[in-house]
Formats: C-alpha cells, structure tokens, sequence
C-alpha cells in the first residue's frame, strides 16, 4: 500500500511539472507568434491585450467595445478601463490567465456575471447590495493558477467569491 501512495504521489509530482513546462514553451510560442504579428488588437468592438512574461499597467479607454480580451501567461496586469459609453451598458471581459494575476478597476459599480472556469486560482470583486439596473459584466475564458482582482475606482474593500474549480 505504501509503495502505491509513494508511485501516485510521484506520478502527481512529474504530472505538475510536466504542465508547467508546457505552459512555459506554449507561452514562449504564443509570444514569437505575436511579435511577429503584432502585439496587441484593437477596433470599435474588441480590444485584446496580450502579455507573456511581462508586465502591463495600462489605462484602456472602452468606447463603443463591447468586449475586452486579456491573455496573461506568466505575467502580472493592471489595466483600468475607462469611458465605457454603450448604449446597454454590458460587456464581456474574456480571461486567458495562466500562471498570472490581472488587477482590473472599473469606473463604476457593474452587475458582474461570472462564467469563468477557475483552476487553482480565484476571482475577487466587490459585492454591491443592489445591481438590478446596473450594466453587466460578464466574466468568460479560464483561468489557470492565477487570479483576477476586480475593483470599482476609488473602492478598496474586496470580498472573495467562491467559484467552482474544476478537478
């Protein structure tokens, strides 16, 4: 029985390695690949941020978006989003987090949806009494031993949502 724990355990270990090696080349590609394409998207209704072993700290002015995607592979972000003018109000923030943490400030209170598949990782934001009537943001992509901080300007308190996670 023992030598079954010791072979599980080790099996465990290379299997944690093995994954964190993958995403280290899977990230360096992504990188060559985007360096040799072009960094970062934008137009009327998408704006894509992408950083790979690195930093951004970086003010984004919303506009007419209606989503903002940011891949984040051994990196840390801040990015504030500012001037969000949509008709409806709602906006989609699709997460690529491996291995990293994205700090993001939003103008004002928002109806947060989250969709997100969290694995060894979390999803903080603050909780307001009452977001009927507020604009949404919904929260999609996956975020794998990371975190996504989420704050409303000016605000400083965060209350921790349990999310599932996957196994």
């Amino acid at each position: 029985m023992k030598k079954l724990l010791k072979f599980t355990a080790l099996i465990m270990a290379i299997s944690g390695v093995i994954g964190i090696v993958y995403n280290i080349f899977k990230a360096k590609k992504m990188q060559q690949e985007e360096d040799d394409f072009g960094f970062d998207a934008e137009d009327k209704t998408n704006i894509t941020r992408k950083v790979f072993f690195n930093g951004l700290d970086e003010v984004i002015e919303i506009g007419e978006a209606k989503s903002v995607n940011l891949l984040a592979r051994f990196a840390g972000v801040d990015v504030e989003l500012i001037d969000w003018d949509l008709a409806g109000g709602d906006l989609t923030l699709d997460v690529d987090c491996s291995f990293a943490g994205i700090d993001l400030t939003l103008p004002r209170p928002y109806h947060i949806e989250n969709q997100a598949k969290v694995l060894f990782g979390g999803i903080n934001y603050s909780v307001e009494d009452e977001t009927e009537g507020l604009p949404t943001l919904t929260i999609t992509g996956h975020i794998l031993m990371g975190g996504l901080n989420i704050k409303i300007e000016d605000e400083s308190e965060y209350v921790t949502v349990n999310v599932e996670s996957e196994s």
